[in-house]
Formats: structure tokens, C-alpha cells, sequence
């Protein structure tokens, strides 16, 4: 028998001779929660509760095992009584933020990180939580703000790093970007994002081939997650090798079928290879995902006109595309072919 299980024996010889002490309930429960049982965690802490103990930290620790469930709302409930007990600590309104954010209360989860990090500025982790909440928001300059402090008190904090890069990335700043990607790489071996983020730094440089070997490395330790390899599919396009991109995006749609960009990518495959109807088929697809895709319009309104002549119905996706695309600049470029159609 090993400790743990020793343990758990003690806890369970204990309940058995007295059902009415809280605290074998409780340290049964901390078992539970140590091997990550948290659906069996969650009652021992309750019956702690139920048999009269009503401390900051017995709501906390459930609070915590629910957030483990993904039951936000019990979280926000055991939070608000950890809160009231004890209202410094600053954990709890970390958590609670989090589980506001995962329900879409951004104001209240923003609210709960700053109270946090006025209890105590030096805890990394409502800085970063902080930063994942303003990159949420599209708010990457106090994404990366956020970021930096918590890197700050922790330059190996978590997945600071590779976040900050890619808050770095979106902005353009590209040498930023990738250095952040580097250290995160150092950090963790494993940190797939990274390896896919460097990728997409490669990628933008126009360095095709070695965006292959990171997206390479990426698929290696995270075969299931589609994104990696639409970036993968992409890239093989734009260097003509179209056996190995159609498989790519072949597999990221078998993978995550709502990747609109796999089936607009494997469009383009299929143009190049003469095979009209599947281009067609796959850019409608592409626009019932996601309508706000400009180039899927330009791309299957040329298809009509060019390979259907069929300008009546090139004309008619292209003045859907007008409706449902936001950028200016591309929306400027459906109207000018739309202009070039009528004429």
C-alpha cells in the first residue's frame, strides 16, 4: 500500500469513528484535490460545510475544485462567501475573476484581477490573467503591459512569454514576437503555441521553409489540434506543393470541420487543379462558417464569372460579400470586381 493510499485509510478509519468530525472530511477532500479527483473532492468539502465549518479557506478550497469542474457559477458562489469571510484574500478574487471571464463577465472579471493585484502587487498571476483578459478584448498594448508585469516578478512565469509574443505578433512587431516565442520555447520544450507561433513569424518574413519545420513541430506534439496544420496546408500552397497541402487541410477539417480557412485554403488547391466544382463547394462552405471572409467571395464570384460564366450569379456573391465583410480596404476590393463585372 503507498502513502496515499495509507493516507486515505487513516481519513476513511477516522469518518468511520466519529461521521461528525469536519476535518477527516476535509483532509479527504485535500486528497482527493491532490490526485486531481475533483468530482470526489467537491462533496467532502461540502459535508465540511454542512457540519458547521464556515471558514474563508473551506469555501476556497471548494471554490477551487469547482473551477476544476467548470462550474463557474458554484465558483463565484463558494468565492463570494470566501470574500466576505476574509476579504484580503487576494487569491480569491483572482479565481473569481477567472471564472467571471469564463462566463463573459469581462467587466467584473477585470474588476476582481485589479482588487487582486491591489491586495498584493507581487503575485504573478493576477498580471497574467489580467493580460489574458485584455487579449480577449483586442486590447494588445495592455495585453503586453499585463503581461510584462507579471514576467517581471517571474521571467519563467507559466505561459507569459509565449502570450506576450502573441500579442507581439498581432501588433506587427515581429522581432518581439519571436524572442518571446524563443524564451517560451527555452522554458518549455513542449510549448507547442510557441513552436506555431515562430512559425508564423517565419511565415510573414516569407521564410516559407522554416515556417514548415515549426509547424512540423507543432503537429509533432499536438497532432489534434487543426489550426497547426491549416497554417501547415496554407504554406504548402504558397510554395505549390499541393499534394501535401490538400492533406494537410484534408486532415484539419477532419480534425475541426468549423476551420473556415481550411475549406477556403483547400479552394484554392482545388482551383489549381482544374477542379472548379470542389473550389466552388468548399468556398461556400468557408462563408457559411464565417461570412466576414473577403477573399472566399472575390475568390468563388471569379470562379462563377471566369469558369461558370455566369455573371449574374458572380455579381450576386459579390454584392453579399459588400454586406457581409467589414474591411474596408477588402470590401473596396470586392466592390472594384464587382465594378468590373457590371461593366
Amino acid at each position: 500500500m503507498g502513502k496515499t493510499d495509507e493516507a486515505m485509510a487513516d481519513f476513511d478509519r477516522a469518518i468511520h469513528a466519529d461521521p461528525s468530525y469536519p476535518y477527516g472530511y476535509y483532509n479527504r477532500g485535500d486528497l482527493y484535490a491532490e490526485q486531481g479527483r475533483w468530482q470526489e473532492a467537491v462533496p467532502e468539502y461540502t459535508k465540511v460545510i454542512e457540519l458547521g465549518v464556515r471558514d474563508a479557506e473551506i469555501f476556497y478550497v471548494r471554490g477551487s475544485a469547482y473551477f476544476q469542474l467548470g462550474d463557474y457559477r458554484n465558483v463565484i458562489a463558494d468565492l463570494d462567501q470566501c470574500i466576505a469571510l476574509d476579504p484580503s484574500n487576494y487569491k480569491a478574487f483572482d479565481n473569481r475573476g477567472a471564472a467571471k471571464d469564463h462566463l463573459g463577465n469581462t467587466s467584473g472579471a477585470l474588476a476582481d484581477y485589479e482588487k487582486a493585484i491591489a491586495l498584493c502587487s507581487t503575485n504573478p498571476t493576477s498580471h497574467y490573467n489580467k493580460g489574458i483578459l485584455k487579449a480577449e478584448q483586442g486590447l494588445l498594448q495592455d495585453a503586453i503591459d499585463a503581461f510584462s508585469a507579471a514576467l517581471y516578478i517571474d521571467a519563467n512565469y507559466r505561459d507569459a512569454n509565449r502570450d506576450r509574443g502573441w500579442a507581439f505578433f498581432e501588433l506587427g512587431q515581429l522581432d518581439s514576437a519571436f524572442e518571446d516565442f524563443n524564451r517560451a520555447i527555452e522554458i518549455n520544450h513542449a510549448d507547442t503555441g510557441a513552436y506555431y507561433g515562430r512559425g508564423r513569424v517565419y511565415d510573414q518574413r516569407n521564410d516559407q521553409e522554416s515556417a514548415l519545420k515549426e509547424f512540423a513541430k507543432a503537429i509533432e506534439l499536438r497532432p489534434d489540434i487543426a489550426t497547426y496544420r491549416v497554417s501547415m496546408g496554407a504554406t504548402l500552397l504558397r510554395l505549390q506543393r499541393l499534394d501535401d497541402a490538400l492533406r494537410e487541410l484534408n486532415k484539419a477539417i477532419e480534425l475541426d470541420a468549423s476551420q473556415h480557412f481550411a475549406f477556403y485554403n483547400r479552394a484554392l488547391v482545388k482551383e489549381y487543379r482544374n477542379d472548379i466544382d470542389g473550389a466552388i463547394e468548399d468556398h461556400k462552405k468557408c462563408i457559411a462558417l464565417t461570412a466576414d471572409v473577403a477573399d472566399a467571395y472575390i475568390s468563388l464570384g471569379l470562379l462563377y464569372a471566369k469558369h461558370k460564366q455566369d455573371i449574374a450569379e458572380a455579381r450576386k456573391i459579390l454584392a453579399e460579400g459588400v454586406n457581409k465583410c467589414t474591411e474596408k480596404d477588402r470590401i473596396d476590393a470586392i466592390k472594384a470586381l464587382l465594378k468590373d463585372l457590371s461593366d
